[in-house]
């Protein structure tokens, strides 16, 4: 059994926990470093939990890539825990400059498109980074394996070389059992008006939900929408750079217009079911949990 810390700092995503509690189905001693508000669902995950002390809730993603006090934390936990592997998600440069200081073998999580992680890297944060040494391309480089979780269809934007794409981590999938009268799950987005008359709605993306529907509607980010498209679901999405992805795959459309025309033509048999189904058997056959730990596991020292 080895010891894996992972850090997050205020948000974690349910790709990330997917994969650690893979770890852990694998006999693995799995700890997240988090903020306090992460508590309840890292413990839903049956994952280990070490809260942070100083790293501000709600700060921006550039605030939170550049904060000193970020490395010292992973640095005094390291310390305390002596972990066999550590995993940083790509945009904590602090404390992924930090991990990398420790002698672990460190592991850069890019849970989601590798597109907009680049993006965010090439942004305002640069110049930042580069005043404080903490350059994304060249942590990135410095680390053991740099893991993407993303469909490389939809990831236009091609990772470094020696780079794993293990395709996304979406939990348990189960068989299909659509209503026979429509369905739509609307996950964490306020249900779209028009909706009355057209299909039945539940607010409740698990997987039973989601194995009976016929569409999703959600907030474009990258774990619900590949759950959904795992499940073969059309979705009806906020406007996301993935989502735009999605869209142009044929396997959606962008929230925002008229929900009473746009429900009725994702629910209809069609171009966009079938879209979407091409793209979840492939998230299906890449297994991005399993994938994602056989990687992991990999940088492990002999026991």
């Amino acid at each position: 059994m080895a010891r894996v810390l992972i850090v997050t700092s205020d948000t974690v995503d349910a790709e990330t926990l997917t994969i650690g509690a893979e770890l852990r189905r694998r006999g693995h001693d799995v700890r997240v470093l988090g903020h306090a508000s992460q508590y309840g669902m890292v413990a839903a995950a049956r994952l280990g939990f070490a809260a942070l002390a100083v790293t501000p809730e709600g700060s921006s993603p550039d605030v939170r890539a550049l904060d000193p006090r970020l490395a010292l934390e992973v640095a005094a936990e390291t310390a305390r825990r002596a972990p066999d592997l550590i995993v940083v998600g790509a945009t904590l440069l602090t404390a992924l400059k930090a991990a990398l200081g420790t002698g672990a073998p460190v592991a850069v999580l890019v849970a989601g498109r590798f597109t907009d992680v680049a993006t965010w890297a090439s942004g305002p944060v640069r110049l930042a980074a580069r005043l404080r040494r903490v350059r994304p391309a060249t942590l990135w480089a410095a680390a053991a394996r740099l893991l993407v979780t993303a469909d490389a269809q939809l990831d236009p934007t091609q990772p470094p070389a020696g780079a794993v794409r293990t395709g996304p981590a979406i939990g348990e999938v189960r068989t299909r059992a659509r209503e026979f009268e429509p369905l739509v799950v609307v996950d964490d987005v306020p249900v779209p008006e028009g909706l009355d008359g057209i299909a039945e709605v539940v607010e409740k993306a698990d997987p039973d939900a989601l194995s009976r529907a016929w569409l999703h509607v959600g907030d474009g980010s990258h774990a619900a929408t590949m759950r959904a498209l795992a499940n073969d679901l059309p979705v009806l999405a906020a406007s996301t750079p993935l989502a735009g992805a999605v869209v142009a795959a044929g396997a959606g459309r962008l929230a925002g217009g008229d929900a009473a025309a746009d429900v009725p033509a994702l629910l209809a048999e069609g171009a966009h079911h079938a879209a979407a189904a091409a793209v979840g058997a492939r998230v299906r056959a890449a297994g991005g949990a399993a994938a994602a730990a056989d990687a992991l596991e990999a940088l492990l020292p002999p026991s």
